[in-house]
C-alpha cells in the first residue's frame, strides 16, 4: 500500500511538473504597459501603431486590461503583435480570448481577418498558422460606433501549433471595420475534464427594502474545462436574515465558453446581512464549484459593494473625470438624497477637491455637492457628499435608473495625476453596472461619453430617501474652501431650495460665521421644485482666518429636517496683485523663485492652485501654469476668459500661460475633434496658432531660444527635457494682433511666423503664450534660476510699458430689434465705434470693436486720441442705420461717457427711435447703404423664404432666425423713409477716396486686430462639451491605477 501510495504522489507530481513545464507562453496584459515585457509592437508599413493596450476592458470582464488592434480609426496601415520567444512546443495550442464586431457601414458590413503567424526553432521565416476570417472572428452584432465588448461578448480559440514553434505573430488587415480585442494568450495543452467554474456572483451590497422590489441576483458561470457540459443546474442560496433557494437549468456550455445565469426576481423581508452563495453540481475540480457574496439589507443605502470585503486598490485620472455607478429603482416617489464614496489614494489625493454627483438616466448632471477638499484622515474611509445642489434628484417613475458618483477635478500637485476612488476587485465584471468619463461639465449637461469599466467594483453608495410635500433644504453655501477677493467686505450667497412637487416655500434663512459674531437672516419665497440665491448682509473678515460656515433654513410644517442645517470652512484673502496658477508645485516653485529673484511683486502673489473655484478677476496679473501634456479645464478656460473680458484700459490685466501643447491640442490644423471654445481662446484670446510640433527636436536650435522686439534682452535662453527628447513643445505662429515674443535661436530675428512664445498688447489687455513648462526653463548657462528669472523680468518688463496713454469710451447704446423694453435688455452683438474729427471731411481718428453688454454698455479704447479734443461718435451696427453723436465730445483724463439712449437729441439730427423710456438706433439697413427701403426688405424676405438661420445680416432682432419678425421691423422703417443722418452728405466716400491714407502704420495695425471678432455665441454653445477622445490608456503605480484620456 506504501509502495502504491508512493506511486501515486509521483505519477500527481509528474503531471504537476508537465502542466507547469506545458504553459510556454501566458499574457493576459495585466501590468497595464504596452507591448509586455518580451513581446514586440513593430508598427505598419507606414510607421503607425495600431496595437495598444485597453483599460477598462478584458476577456470576460475578468482583469483590467486587453490587446487592442484600432480598426475603426484604421489609416491604411498593418500592424503586428509578437510574442517572445518561447520553448519549443510539442503538441501544445495557441489559446486565446477575442471579441470583435464588424463595422455597419450604411447596411453593409466591413470584416477584418486575423492572420496568425508562427516561426520554428531555428528558422527566420513567419509561416501562416492560420487565417481566421472576421465572420467567425465575430461576438456581437455589427455596428457604426466605436465597438467595445461586454464581459459576455467573448469567444475563446485554440489553434494547435507545429512541433518546434518558439514564436508567433497576431496581424490583422483592419480595412476600415472596427476594433479587435485579444486576452488571455496562452501556449499550452488544451484543458481536458470537466471543470465547471463560477466565476463572480452579481448581488446588491446594499440592498434598501423600501424602494427595490424583484430584484434578479446572477453570476457569471465559466466551462473552463475540455468537455461541452449539457443540461447542468446552477443553484443559488440565501441563508442569514432572508433565505431563499433557486436554480437555473442550462442546456449546452462549450469548452472554454462562458454565460451569466440570471435566477428568479426576489425581494427580501428582513434587515440584517444575508449570505448569497451560487454554486454548480461537484465536478473534476471542486475549488471553484461555489461562490459568495454579502447582501446588508436595509432601509436607504443602495450599493453594489460588498459591505464585508476589503479594498484593493485606488483609481484616478489624469485630469478631470468621473467614476460613476449605475443603480436602478422600482418605487417612484422617491429621490436621492447624497452618495457615499470610498476614498483612497492618500497622501496623493490630500488636499485636491472633489464633488459628488448625480445623473439621471440620459446622463444628464442633475445635482451635485459642495466642493471637498480631501482630508489625509479621509484614506480608506467612506466620505458622504450631500447632493443638494441646485436641488436632490427625485425618481419620478418606477423601474427608473441614474448614476451616480464622484467628480475629480484638477490636480494641484507635485504628481501627474492622484487616485480617488476605491474599488474592489470584481472578476469577471456585471455588465451596464460601472462606468468612467473624463472631462468636467455642469449641472443640467450631458457627459457624452460614459465608458463601461471592468474588473473594478466601485466602493458607491446612494442614499434613498421619500419624497415628502413640504421640503426645504440647503443647495449650497456659496464659495468654499480657500477664496480671494478685491477687497474684505464681501456680500456672501448660498442657494436653498423647496423639493415640492408644487406650491412656493416661504421661509427663513440664516448665516452664522464663527469667529466674529456675524449673523444675517434673510426671508425667501422658493416655487415649487426650484432653488433660489440667496444674498446677506455685508461681512468684514479677517484675511487668512478660517471661518467656519452654518446656514439653515426654518419652515413651519418641513417634514424633513436633515438638510435643513449645513456647515462649511472658507479662508478668505484679499488678493495681491500677481497670481501663480499651478497644476505641478514644480511650476509654482520655480515661478516664485523667479518672483523673488526679481524682487518687484516678492511680496505680492498668490499661489493659486489649478482646482481654485473662485474667481480670478481680484488680481491683476494672472500666471497660468497648465500641466505638461496636459488640458486645461473647463472650469479654468472659463475663468480665464471672464478674466480677460472684465479687463479694461483703465484697470488693464494681464494674462500670462505656459503649456507646452496647447496649441497642438486645441487649434483645429492638428487637434482631434477640437472644441470650439478651445479653439476661440487658443486663437482669439492667446492670439496662437499651431505650426509644428517639438520645435526644439525639429528647429536646429538646440533647444535655444531667443527674444525679439520687447524681450530681445533675451539672447540665449533655452528649455531643459525632462523626458528624454518626448517633451514636445510647440512652434507657433502670432495671429490676430499678436507677435513673436520669442523664436528658436537659429531663426532669422525679423522672423514673425515662428515662434515659442507670442503676445498682444491689447487696448483692454495682455496676453502673453510660451510653448513649454515654466519649470523647463533654463539659462544659457544651466542655471536653474537665472533663466526662469530673467524671462518672469523681460514679461513683467513689457506688461508695465504697454498701452500707458490709452483712451477710454465707456458708450451706451440701444439697437432697435435687438432692445426688448419689457424685460429692459439689449440682446448682445457687436458694433464699431469711429473717432472723427468735427471739422470737414470729419476725418477718421481711430476706431475699435466692442461686443455690447445686456445693458447696451461697453468700453472702447482708442490709442490715438487725445485729451481736451472734440471727436464726433459714429457708431455702425451690422444692419442697424449708421448713427452720429449730435456734437464732438472729448476725453478728459483718458476717460468720456457717452449716453445714447437718454435723449433723442443725443444723435445727429435726432435720428433715434423711442421704445419705453429709452431711444434707440433704427434697425433694418441690412445692406449698410444708409438707407432703409424695398433693397433691405427684399434681402429679408428671402432669407425668411429659405428658412435662413444664425448670425446673419437680416436677422434684425438677434435670435438667430430670419422670419416676419425681422420682415415687420424694416417694413415699418421703409415705409417712415428713415435714413442716415451726418454731419457730411457722403460719409463713406471719405472713406472711398482715401482720407485715412495719412494714418500711421501702427493705427491701420490696431483697427486691423479688432476686426477679428470674438465668438462669444459660439463660445458659449460648446464650453462644457467633453473633448472627444480616440480610447483611454492607464498607467499602474503600486495599487493605484491612474486613466489617461487620448
Amino acid at each position: 500500500m506504501k509502495f502504491l501510495k508512493v506511486i501515486a504522489i509521483l505519477i500527481f507530481c509528474i503531471m504537476a511538473m508537465q502542466s507547469s513545464m506545458s504553459q510556454l507562453l501566458t499574457e493576459d496584459f495585466e501590468s497595464g504597459s504596452f507591448p509586455p515585457l518580451g513581446w514586440s509592437n513593430p508598427g505598419g508599413e507606414f510607421g503607425n501603431i495600431l496595437w495598444s493596450n485597453y483599460s477598462g476592458v478584458s476577456g470576460y470582464g475578468t482583469g483590467s486590461y486587453s490587446a487592442f488592434y484600432d480598426g475603426y480609426y484604421w489609416d491604411g496601415d498593418v500592424d503586428s503583435m509578437i510574442t517572445p520567444v518561447f520553448s519549443q512546443s510539442f503538441g501544445e495550442s495557441v489559446i486565446f480570448d477575442f471579441a470583435y464586431a464588424p463595422y455597419d457601414d450604411g447596411g453593409t458590413d466591413l470584416y477584418s481577418d486575423l492572420y496568425i503567424y508562427y516561426k520554428l526553432d531555428g528558422d527566420d521565416n513567419w509561416y501562416l498558422l492560420e487565417q481566421i476570417p472576421g465572420a467567425l472572428l465575430q461576438t456581437s452584432p455589427s455596428t457604426g460606433s466605436y465597438f467595445t465588448p461586454t464581459s459576455s461578448e467573448w469567444s475563446t480559440r485554440a489553434v494547435v501549433l507545429p512541433d518546434n514553434t518558439v514564436r508567433i505573430s497576431f496581424v490583422t488587415d483592419s480595412f476600415n471595420s472596427n476594433n479587435l480585442f485579444l486576452d488571455n494568450i496562452k501556449v499550452d495543452f488544451a484543458p481536458t475534464g470537466d471543470d465547471m467554474a463560477v466565476q463572480g456572483v452579481f448581488a446588491k451590497g446594499r440592498f434598501p427594502i423600501p424602494y427595490l422590489a424583484s430584484d434578479t441576483i446572477s453570476a457569471s458561470i465559466k466551462n473552463v474545462g475540455g468537455t461541452t457540459f449539457n443540461n447542468f443546474y446552477v443553484y443559488l442560496e440565501l441563508t442569514g436574515a432572508n433565505t431563499l433557494l433557486d436554480s437555473v437549468l442550462v442546456s449546452s456550455l462549450n469548452s472554454n465558453q462562458s454565460t451569466v445565469v440570471s435566477f428568479m426576481p426576489y425581494t427580501p423581508v428582513l434587515n440584517g446581512y444575508t449570505s448569497v452563495r451560487v454554486f454548480v453540481q461537484p465536478d473534476d475540480n471542486s475549488s471553484n464549484d461555489e461562490a459568495f457574496y454579502n447582501m446588508n439589507v436595509g432601509s436607504r443605502f443602495l450599493a453594489y459593494n460588498d459591505t464585508t470585503e476589503n479594498y484593493c486598490c485606488g483609481i484616478g485620472w489624469f485630469g478631470e473625470g468621473y467614476w460613476l455607478s449605475k443603480y436602478r429603482l422600482t418605487n417612484a416617489n422617491t429621490r436621492i438624497k447624497s452618495v457615499n464614496v470610498r476614498i483612497i489614494g492618500a497622501p496623493g489625493s490630500t488636499n485636491q477637491v472633489v464633488r459628488g454627483v448625480i445623473m439621471n438616466s440620459a446622463g444628464v448632471i442633475v445635482a451635485k455637492s459642495d466642493p471637498y477638499k480631501i482630508k489625509a484622515t479621509d484614506d480608506g474611509k467612506m466620505v458622504n457628499f450631500k447632493l443638494s445642489d441646485p436641488l436632490p434628484h427625485k425618481i419620478a417613475s418606477s423601474n427608473s435608473t441614474f448614476y451616480v458618483g464622484i467628480e475629480q477635478t484638477a490636480i494641484a500637485s507635485s504628481d501627474d495625476a492622484y487616485g480617488i476612488q476605491g474599488s474592489q476587485d470584481e472578476t469577471p465584471t456585471r455588465s451596464d453596472a460601472y462606468f468612467a468619463a473624463n472631462g468636467m461639465k455642469a449641472v443640467g449637461e450631458p457627459l457624452n461619453y460614459l465608458f463601461p469599466w471592468a474588473s473594478n467594483r466601485w466602493g458607491i453608495e446612494a442614499e434613498v430617501v421619500p419624497i415628502t410635500s413640504n421640503d426645504v433644504g440647503i443647495s449650497n453655501q456659496g464659495l468654499v474652501n480657500d477664496q480671494y477677493f478685491s477687497t474684505n467686505v464681501i456680500q456672501p450667497k448660498g442657494r436653498v431650495y423647496n423639493n415640492a412637487t408644487s406650491g412656493s416655500a416661504n421661509a427663513t434663512v440664516i448665516r452664522t460665521i464663527t469667529p466674529g459674531g456675524y449673523i444675517n437672516s434673510q426671508s425667501v419665497s422658493i416655487p415649487a421644485n426650484s432653488s433660489v440665491e440667496v444674498t446677506f448682509a455685508n461681512w468684514t473678515f479677517t484675511s487668512g482666518t478660517v471661518y467656519t460656515v452654518r446656514d439653515s433654513i426654518l419652515r413651519t410644517g418641513d417634514t424633513d429636517l436633515s438638510d435643513n442645517v449645513k456647515y462649511a470652512t472658507v479662508t478668505p484673502r484679499v488678493a495681491k496683485q500677481l497670481a501663480v496658477v499651478y497644476s505641478k508645485s514644480e511650476d509654482r516653485d520655480s515661478l516664485v523663485r523667479a518672483i523673488l529673484l526679481d524682487g518687484r511683486y516678492a511680496s505680492n502673489f498668490d499661489t493659486i492652485p489649478m482646482h481654485y473655484t473662485g474667481s480670478l478677476r481680484p488680481w491683476k496679473f494672472v500666471f497660468m501654469n497648465v500641466r505638461r501634456d496636459g488640458n486645461w479645464t473647463n472650469a479654468m478656460r472659463d475663468s480665464m476668459k471672464a478674466f480677460i473680458d472684465a479687463s479694461t484700459a483703465a484697470n488693464k490685466k494681464s494674462l500670462v500661460m505656459f503649456h507646452n501643447r496647447a496649441a497642438d491640442l486645441y487649434d483645429p490644423a492638428t487637434a482631434f475633434f477640437p472644441n470650439p471654445a478651445d479653439t476661440i481662446f487658443l486663437r482669439q484670446y492667446l492670439k496662437a496658432q499651431f505650426l509644428s510640433q517639438d520645435w526644439q527636436n525639429n528647429v536646429p536650435a538646440d533647444r535655444k531660444f531667443k527674444g525679439r522686439l520687447g524681450f530681445s534682452s533675451v539672447t540665449q535662453d533655452s528649455i531643459y527635457d525632462e523626458v528624454d527628447g518626448n517633451y514636445l513643445p510647440d512652434l507657433v505662429t502670432p495671429v490676430n494682433g499678436s507677435f513673436a515674443a520669442f523664436i528658436p535661436r537659429t531663426v532669422s530675428s525679423s522672423t514673425n511666423d515662428s515662434a515659442v512664445a507670442v503676445a498682444y498688447a491689447g487696448p483692454n489687455y495682455n496676453t502673453f503664450f510660451m510653448t513649454n513648462q515654466f519649470y523647463a526653463l533654463r539659462a544659457r548657462n544651466g542655471g536653474l534660476t537665472d533663466g526662469p528669472g530673467r524671462i518672469f523680468a523681460r514679461i513683467i518688463d513689457w506688461i508695465n510699458t504697454t498701452n500707458s496713454n490709452a483712451k477710454v469710451l465707456d458708450l451706451t447704446m440701444l439697437i432697435e430689434g435687438f432692445y426688448d423694453q419689457g424685460a429692459n435688455q439689449l440682446v448682445r452683438d457687436s458694433v464699431r465705434v469711429y473717432l472723427r474729427n468735427t471739422t470737414n471731411p470729419y476725418a477718421i481718428v481711430d476706431s475699435a470693436k466692442g461686443y455690447l453688454t445686456t445693458s447696451g454698455t461697453q468700453s472702447f479704447v482708442f490709442n490715438n486720441a487725445s485729451n481736451g479734443v472734440n471727436y464726433f461718435i459714429h457708431v455702425r451696427h451690422r444692419n442697424a442705420i449708421e448713427t452720429w453723436s449730435k456734437t464732438g465730445a472729448m476725453f478728459a483724463s483718458n476717460y468720456l461717457a457717452y449716453n445714447f439712449t437718454s435723449d433723442s437729441a443725443k444723435a445727429y439730427g435726432n435720428n433715434m427711435v423711442k421704445k419705453g423710456t429709452r431711444w434707440v438706433y433704427y434697425g433694418g439697413d441690412v445692406n449698410q447703404d444708409g438707407f432703409i427701403d424695398g433693397t433691405d426688405n427684399n434681402l429679408i424676405d428671402n432669407d425668411a423664404y429659405n428658412f435662413i438661420s444664425g448670425y446673419v445680416k437680416t436677422d434684425l432682432n438677434g435670435d438667430d432666425f430670419v422670419d416676419a419678425s425681422d420682415f415687420q421691423i424694416s417694413d415699418n422703417n421703409a415705409n417712415n423713409f428713415i435714413g442716415k443722418s451726418t454731419p457730411m452728405s457722403e460719409p463713406d466716400a471719405m472713406i472711398e477716396n482715401g482720407f485715412v491714407q495719412n494714418l500711421q502704420p501702427e493705427v491701420l495695425l490696431n483697427q486691423a486686430s479688432q476686426e477679428i471678432r470674438i465668438d462669444h455665441e459660439i463660445y458659449n454653445k460648446f464650453k462644457n462639451e467633453p473633448r472627444k477622445v480616440r480610447g483611454y490608456k492607464t498607467i499602474k503605480k503600486g495599487n493605484q491605477t491612474f486613466v489617461i484620456a487620448e
